[in-house]
């Protein structure tokens, strides 16, 4: 399902959309033309049942899929504060390198360039494919080695060196958040339950007795509404991939900063 993300996001909504109103036409005509098959003696009954669990059924449908649709957009934001946390990270541990001297300063500084230079031209493609990318990492060993075998030699450095240390812990600990965040989505049973809700919730229009100029636009109108807010919980589902997702920019800027010093 990877490759719905390619999308536009008018496109893949326009497309959930599509779906669902094919789905409503087809069920509206079949369910239409068994009724009139099977000759019902009781329409009005079935009207009067159908209307009130659709009415109790739609309530429930539409508090999940708006709880869903807030939440996915919950997802989003926390996953942008946790990129933004990580560049927020490499900066300021960039600034605890001024306490080392030559040559270990600019060696430690063009490692943390290189970096976020990684980040934004090859981690940042792998998280939009879905890949928790490992690319990155060997920059950080190579940066942490340079730091551990530094040996102070004065008080300043001493206290420096332990700033530079906490402050490359808690960098590493916003990429490890960054990547975590990347596997974040709606569990797929979830899904299920959505999709069968919506399903049911046009089954019930469909029941309804109601002339077929009605019929086709009160479910068209129905099944659309469902289709908008699915197909947007569907684009930011997963946070780093489609056009609604979260992007590079905050180590772009971070690396601009740098390379201006």
């Amino acid at each position: 399902m990877r490759w719905i993300y390619d999308l536009h996001s008018w496109q893949l909504m326009a497309l959930v959309a599509l779906f669902f109103l094919t789905v409503n036409l087809i069920g509206t005509l079949l369910v239409r033309w068994w009724k009139h098959t099977s000759r019902s003696n009781h329409p009005s009954e079935k009207m009067e049942v159908s209307s009130a669990f659709f009415e109790n059924h739609g309530v429930y449908l539409s508090i999940l899929v708006g709880l869903l649709a807030v939440g996915v957009y919950g997802n989003m934001t926390e996953s942008d504060d946790k990129v933004h946390a990580e560049a927020v990270a490499a900066s300021a541990l960039n600034r605890c390198f001024s306490v080392y001297p030559e040559p270990l300063q600019s060696t430690l500084q063009k490692q943390m360039r290189e970096y976020l230079r990684h980040v934004v031209e090859t981690e940042w493609p792998q998280q939009q494919a879905g890949v928790a990318p490992k690319t990155g990492q060997p920059i950080l060993q190579a940066m942490h080695q340079n730091i551990i075998r530094f040996e102070p030699t004065t008080r300043g450095q001493e206290v420096g060196h332990a700033d530079a240390l906490e402050a490359f812990r808690h960098f590493s600990e916003k990429r490890r958040e960054r990547l975590f965040a990347i596997e974040s989505s709606i569990e797929p049973l979830l899904w299920y339950v959505v999709i069968a809700g919506a399903v049911l919730n046009m089954i019930l229009v469909w029941l309804m007795d109601l002339d077929l100029g009605n019929h086709l636009l009160y479910g068209s109108i129905n099944v659309f509404f469902q289709a908008a807010l699915i197909g947007y919980i569907l684009a930011m589902d997963n946070p780093f991939m489609g056009e609604l997702s979260v992007d590079s920019q905050p180590y772009t800027n971070v690396l601009e900063e740098l390379d201006r010093l």
